[in-house]
């Protein structure tokens, strides 16, 4: 499913990385994306939430429904 998304992320700024919590941890993508195409993008590959993070700004956990 990574490699899927990966090539839609062709024309971002990207970087992979893992996200980590206790004894549990999956594969993550930064991108540099307008946070309204993150969401819709997130949504095609059945994402629960992402994480915005935004220049001088607090970050934010946004759920999807």
């Amino acid at each position: 499913m990574m490699q899927k998304l990966s090539l839609y992320l062709s024309g971002y700024d990207y970087r992979k990385g893992t996200g980590t919590l206790r004894n549990f941890s999956e594969p993550l993508f930064m991108v540099v994306m307008d946070p309204s195409k993150a969401i819709v993008l997130a949504r095609k590959f059945r994402q629960n939430a992402i994480v915005v993070i935004q220049d001088q700004r607090l970050s934010r956990l946004v759920f999807l429904n």
